[in-house]
Parts: structure tokens; C-alpha cells; sequence
């Protein structure tokens, strides 16, 4: 299951449907075009407050399964705390697979 995930994470990302930046992230919460954020399972305690209580605020569900690494490497990159869905297909998906 979890590879099912990080492998339609990598198709989110080469279409363009994520955000994977701290700042783009907020901004992306902060505009209501996050419909799902991915938050890093060894996230600081600081960081996790920050996109909890921003997610809480605009009202964007949080999914807490993948540490930093799982992350950064299903998108090409280096390890990421967070990641914003952008797309309402993506984001139903993620929540389907990651409910089993």
C-alpha cells in the first residue's frame, strides 16, 4: 500500500499537482489550493505545529504516514517535511489508498 502511495506521489509530481517547498506550501494552504498535505512522520515539533495549525485554520486534511526520505525520494528530491496536493483527483485518491 505504501508504495501504491509514493508511486502516485510521483505521478502527482510529474503532473504538476504538488507543492513541495516550505513557503510554496503555505501559500498554497493559505490560498485554499492545497486539498491535501502530507506531513513527514519525523517532522519537528515546530514545523508539524506550524502546518498543523495552518492546515487546521483553512481547514486541509493532514496525512502522517511517510517519514522525510519515503518522501523526497517518491518525488526525486531531497528529503521533505511536507508536501501540498493540489488536485482534488490526486488528493481523493491518497486519502482512498492511505484509508486501507
Amino acid at each position: 500500500m505504501k508504495n501504491k502511495v509514493l508511486s502516485l506521489l510521483g505521478m502527482a509530481h510529474r503532473a504538476g499537482q504538488i507543492e513541495f517547498a516550505e513557503d510554496a506550501n503555505l501559500a498554497a494552504i493559505k490560498k485554499n489550493r492545497a486539498k491535501l498535505l502530507l506531513l513527514a512522520s519525523d517532522a519537528g515539533s515546530a514545523v508539524a505545529k506550524k502546518y498543523f495549525d495552518k492546515c487546521k485554520t483553512y481547514g486541509i486534511p493532514i496525512q502522517q504516514i511517510f517519514t522525510k526520505e519515503e518522501l523526497g525520494r517518491a518525488i526525486g528530491k531531497s528529503p521533505r517535511t511536507a508536501i501540498c496536493v493540489l488536485d482534488d483527483g490526486f488528493a481523493m485518491r491518497f486519502t482512498q489508498l492511505l484509508a486501507k
